[in-house]
């Protein structure tokens, strides 16, 4: 089945309208996670650098743990208030068994990303050393660029399977989405760029904002975990949009269930 191509500028528009106009709703969505994200974050942090209970690395890991499931938690409930409209306060806490799914897809993408990021940085080091002619060195810079870009590729393909769990659509499996967004790859690509790059710079200065203050005091510390968890979920509810979105352009109205042939 021929699939419509994604507008780029109107779905980025919508994903930032979506989040303007139901900002109510994310605080409400976001409240209990974050809150809960925001403690553990300030927490293991000044545990890890006044007290020095525990070290840093340690502190770093299960704050980024915790971080994933808080966010994924909040992703499960906006995507399903975007595509089925429920109300976030009744939903946020209650579908474990969508939760469970959802990390399971995003633990399967994250590990091959991984996997290929390390084979690849792996490679590298193996072919060029301090000999290595310019050409060499100079392949060994555009490989990594080339990499990003093809992983960035693939992961907007198999984007429609994270709203398709988040709302318990099982027949929207990763291979599904890849058939769904055939011929539309680099839409997906201009568009999550569009999405992801300006939070990421506004994110960059607020942080370097921060550091003037030092990050190293309980101060700096509390306030540095405030603004991670700020733009944590902001970054996850405007990526949470654009799946939806699309998930909404390419599948129809989640509400309305289509038939199993449309999945062929």
């Amino acid at each position: 089945m021929s699939r419509p191509r994604l507008p780029v500028l109107a779905t980025v528009q919508r994903v930032y309208n979506h989040l303007g106009e139901n900002m109510p709703a994310f605080v409400a969505a976001a409240g209990v996670w974050g809150i809960a994200a925001y403690a553990v974050r300030a927490a293991l942090t000044w545990v890890a650098l006044e007290v020095r209970a525990i070290p840093l690395f340690a502190a770093s890991m299960l704050i980024v743990c915790f971080s994933g499931l808080a966010a994924a938690a909040f992703a499960v409930t906006w995507h399903r208030f975007i595509l089925l409209h429920e109300n976030p306060t009744k939903t946020s806490m209650m579908r474990a068994d969508l939760l469970f799914r959802y990390l399971i897809r995003a633990v399967i993408v994250l590990v091959a990303y991984v996997m290929v990021v390390v084979f690849v940085a792996f490679m590298t080091t193996q072919i060029v050393g301090p000999s290595s002619s310019s050409g060499a060195w100079i392949a060994a810079t555009a490989a990594p660029l080339g990499l990003a870009i093809a992983l960035a590729l693939l992961l907007s393909r198999l984007s429609l399977a994270f709203p398709g769990v988040a709302i318990g659509e099982r027949r929207m499996t990763l291979l599904t989405s890849w058939k769904f967004t055939a011929n539309n790859s680099w839409r997906l690509l201009f568009a999550s760029a569009l999405v992801i790059v300006p939070i990421s710079i506004v994110s960059a200065f607020a942080h370097a904002a921060v550091d003037q203050l030092g990050e190293r005091t309980t101060a700096g510390v509390l306030l540095m975990a405030a603004v991670d968890v700020m733009f944590l979920f902001l970054t996850t509810a405007l990526a949470v949009a654009l799946a939806s979105f699309a998930y909404d352009h390419f599948v129809g109205p989640a509400e309305d269930r289509p038939p199993a042939s449309h999945f062929n």
